[in-house]
């Protein structure tokens, strides 16, 4: 893998997040690859892409620390469709994160306008993603 690859996956997930990439300089082993107002995001670009336990743990004590939600991203980059990224979330954490964005919606558009189903988490008719 190119020295440089893993900085434009975190890029890219940045990006895709509404988030920015935090340099690598001055940082500590628990502090997020993106920063982001509600997730704590660390990511994975390797050839040899297997999802490794001590990953997510890691990730989800300093999502702890840092008051946010855990994501870990995972990305392969010299296999077929390398492009695609696994995201990792706990099905608990989705709930929080659902509700969170729909705190936020309420707050831009002062309204009590639901942004989800409560049953599928799915997106009604109509509402922006």
């Amino acid at each position: 893998m190119q020295r440089a690859n893993w900085k434009a996956v975190e890029r890219e997930v940045a990006a895709k997040l509404g988030g920015e990439r935090l340099p690598v300089s001055g940082r500590t082993r628990d502090e997020p690859d993106v920063d982001h107002a509600l997730l704590h995001v660390s990511v994975k670009a390797r050839s040899d892409l297997c999802l490794r336990k001590e990953w997510w743990f890691r990730t989800q004590a300093a999502a702890r620390k840092g008051q946010k939600l855990p994501l870990l991203v995972l990305r392969g980059v010299r296999r077929v469709g390398a492009r695609n990224a696994a995201y990792l979330l706990a099905v608990m954490d989705l709930d929080d994160l659902a509700g969170l964005l729909k705190e936020l919606h309420e707050c831009e558009h002062g309204g009590a306008e639901e942004i989800f189903d409560g049953t599928t988490g799915a997106m009604p008719k109509g509402a922006r993603r």
